[in-house]
């Protein structure tokens, strides 16, 4: 599964504003430029890792839940028991999910087990 394209269009208008100064847009142009293939790319790869964790859990029936994502975060619960070898899967599904994106180099996963989300 390639990554998605996306292309991403700029407003040049901004160039002809009155107050505009043609450095300081083209600036943020260039800067926005350079990150939405980068973000763009965190997204896929985020998608397809839930994708695979969902059918992860939904395959071997897991005492899991999904609950949320942060940026590039995958945060779900289940029970005390499980939590470590759920750490585990997890961070193992990310990283082949990574791999789809990602070709070059290895990417890596981490997990971390708390009692209560924390940043």
């Amino acid at each position: 599964m390639p990554p998605i394209r996306r292309p991403r269009y700029f407003d040049k208008r901004k160039l002809h504003y009155l107050d505009a100064k043609p450095t300081k847009v083209l600036g943020e142009i260039e800067r926005a430029g350079k990150n939405a293939p980068i973000q763009g790319a965190n997204s896929d790869w985020l998608k397809i890792a839930l994708v695979l964790i969902y059918e992860h859990i939904q395959r071997y029936k897991l005492p899991v839940k999904l609950r949320l994502t942060i940026h590039d975060q995958v945060i779900s619960t289940t029970i005390k028991r499980f939590a470590e070898d759920w750490a585990r899967v997890q961070a193992k599904l990310m990283e082949e999910a990574g791999s789809y994106i990602i070709k070059s180099i290895p990417v890596k996963a981490e997990t971390q087990i708390t009692e209560c989300w924390i940043k």
